[in-house]
Formats: C-alpha cells, structure tokens, sequence
C-alpha cells in the first residue's frame, strides 16, 4: 500500500471535476457559497493513469538468523514498478463530493547469478512480483465561507494472494486519512489532521499537515507532509514541471520457505523527484520522472499490527541507493468541460 495515495484528493482531484458553471465560486470563498478546496494553478486531475517506473542496479544485502546463516549479499539487477490507477467522481454537490478510484500495482527483482540465490526471501522476490490490488474512496464536504473537510479510505490486498499464504485478513491493508482546512484565498490553503498508514512500513498514525500556495500563474507549492512536498513551475498550459521529495510506504504478505508462519515485508523509502509533464492531446498526457531513491527500510517482521515504537525485525538489509526513471501516461478531463 503506498502511503502518498491520500495525495490524489489534496492536490485538486475534486476541483478538477467540478462542472463549468460552479467555476466562478472556485475563485472566491464567501459565506454565502460553499467552499472548494483547490487554490489556483493546480493542473487538471488524472483520471487514467499508467506508470512504469525503473531502477539503475544496486546492492542488497541480507542479515538474519539465529546462526547468521540468513546473512547473503546480492546484486540486483533490474527493479521495476508498474503501476494502474483509474478514479472517477460518483458523488458531485455544491456540499459534498465523492469520488472512487481502483489501482493495481506490481514490482519485480531480477537478480544477477540469481541461480546462486541462498536467502529465502531473495528467492521469492526472484520468483514472484510483490502486487497490491485494491480500491479507495474520497470525499470532499465544504462548509459556507472558506472551511472544508477532506477524507479517504482506502483498502488493498497486499502480495501474492494466488499463493494463498493466510487468509485473506493477512492481505488485507486499510489506510485512512482525514483533514481539517481553510482556504485563505484564491492561492492559498491548509488542513491539519490524522492519517493511518504505511507510510513507515508499518501501520501508523501520524500527523498530516497540507500546504498549498500559488505565488504566481506559474510558480507555486504543493506540499502534504509527511508524505510529499514539491515545487511547480507551469510555464504554459500544455507543460508542467516539478521538485521536490516523497515518502512511499507498503506492507506485504510474504512467506519464506523454512518458515512455518507468514511473514510480513515492510518497506518504506524517501526520494528526491524531477517531474516533467507534457500535454499529447488536450485530455492525454505523458509524464517523466528521474531521481534518487534512500531506502529507509526493508525488513521482515511477524506482526503486521499497530505498534506505538518501531519493533524488532526478523530479517533485515541494507539496500544501496538508486537512481530511478519512470515514464507515464495518463488522461486528463477535456478542456471543454471547464469552459
């Protein structure tokens, strides 16, 4: 479960659907009108979205066992992530939006001499992607004058669930999020609130703060921490670009082979992100990331539930960090529909 999905809903995913005519109360927030979150200069939401995504080859280092026998270092040689979202409004009122989105995602190791593979879990990432499947809700309930509320729950089914590891409960992964905010005007936002997620690897709640300022018809920040903050420059209407950095987070079921209980696979990361996105033809997009990925964690553990303190792993590694690449394709709601 990637922990910055709540993103999608905080960087204008409703106030790119809101019809023509209620234009004219996104430019002002007044207590006789309800309010919409979205500042200017946001781009037009992604409705359809495929991405591939790719890593430069890096170490990896496994440590582990009572005995050390565990222990393995291994050079991987391809890594890469592709991904599918689709979301879409059900619910469009002047005081309340919803909205539903479906996503499925995959990551595939292949690992040089991967025939010498002696670790158990370098074995499984060898032989089976890590999949995530799963849908989300997000509602959006504006106020009179300029507050709103903004809420989502999603649910996913984390690893190879053909498999049959467990039951379908050690699949299950839910998040929710939910935030407070003020518009102050026309370019300019924030909300404060809670979020549980696996933005660490493991279940967690923790503070959610979102920052949003236009200085400029081109210039402007997005920033929704812990999970992301970057700088947009949008030079025209048909180009987009961005800076900035972002924390990714997931939980799987996975299952080694001399292990008599499932085992849960926690990663989380932070990386540092260029974004260049680049309008085909008005609704369809294409976008290219380059950047550099930290591995903050990629460890086993014997409990998926809430923890109050990071717990001890029972696999740990070291994976080097990596320049990544990824390229995009996604659809955009036509111009027409805010004219």
């Amino acid at each position: 479960m990637k922990a910055n999905s709540f993103c999608v809903l905080l960087l204008g995913f409703f106030s790119s659907w809101v019809p023509a005519s209620a234009q004219l109360d996104f430019l002002q927030c007044t207590d006789t009108t309800f309010c919409v979150p979205a500042v200017s200069g946001l781009p037009r939401s992604k409705g359809v979205e495929i991405v591939r995504e790719s890593f430069a080859p890096h170490d990896i280092r496994i440590s582990g066992g009572d005995d050390g026998s565990a222990s393995e270092m291994a050079r991987i040689r391809q890594n890469e992530r592709w991904s599918f979202k689709l979301r879409g409004p059900l619910v469009m009122k002047e005081n309340f939006n919803l909205a539903m989105g479906f996503r499925f995602e995959f990551e595939e190791f292949n690992f040089e001499n991967s025939e010498a593979l002696e670790a158990p879990l370098l074995q499984q990432l060898e032989d089976r992607p890590l999949r995530s499947m799963g849908v989300g809700f997000y509602l959006s309930k504006p106020f009179r004058g300029n507050r709103y509320v903004i809420g989502r729950l999603q649910s996913d089914l984390n690893g190879d669930w053909n498999e049959g590891l467990g039951t379908w409960s050690d699949y299950l992964r839910v998040s929710a999020a939910a935030v407070y905010g003020i518009k102050v005007d026309y370019d300019q936002s924030f909300a404060i609130g809670l979020s549980y997620n696996y933005a660490f690897g493991q279940p967690t709640i923790i503070p959610v703060i979102a920052y949003f300022h236009s200085f400029s018809d081109k210039w402007g920040i997005e920033a929704l921490l812990p999970a992301r903050a970057r700088l947009r420059f949008t030079p025209n209407a048909s180009n987009n670009l961005y800076v900035g950095c972002e924390l990714r987070g997931s939980n799987y079921l996975t299952e080694l082979t001399d292990e008599s209980l499932p085992l849960f696979l926690e990663s989380s990361e932070i990386r540092g992100v260029f974004t260049y996105e680049r309008e085909i033809h008005d609704w369809l997009w294409m976008g290219l990331n380059v950047g550099y990925r930290h591995y903050l964690g990629f460890d086993l553990s014997d409990s998926d539930g809430l923890v109050l303190k990071p717990r001890d792993p029972v696999l740990t590694t070291e994976v080097e960090d990596a320049l990544l690449y990824s390229f995009s394709i996604f659809m955009v709601p036509p111009r027409r529909f805010f004219q």
